[in-house]
């Protein structure tokens, strides 16, 4: 029997990358052309995201990673 710990968003990795796309969200949100694609927005706002980001993601959250 292995206990888990308990739920904190800080150690799920979904939730930073949640709050990134938020960010992105704000920082770029335009009225009246975001109502004319919400896409193309929603795909800018997930461009914030990057390599270094989703490592330092992991990291926080105490997973290892090896790159090859």
């Amino acid at each position: 029997l292995l206990f888990l710990p308990p739920y904190s968003p800080d150690f799920n990795l979904i939730e930073q990358l949640f709050s990134c796309i938020k960010a992105g969200l704000h920082c770029h949100y335009n009225d009246e052309l975001d109502k004319a694609s919400p896409i193309s927005f929603i795909q800018c706002a997930c461009g914030t995201i990057t390599a270094d980001k989703a490592h330092g993601w992991f990291r926080d959250s105490g997973y290892t990673m090896q790159c090859s």
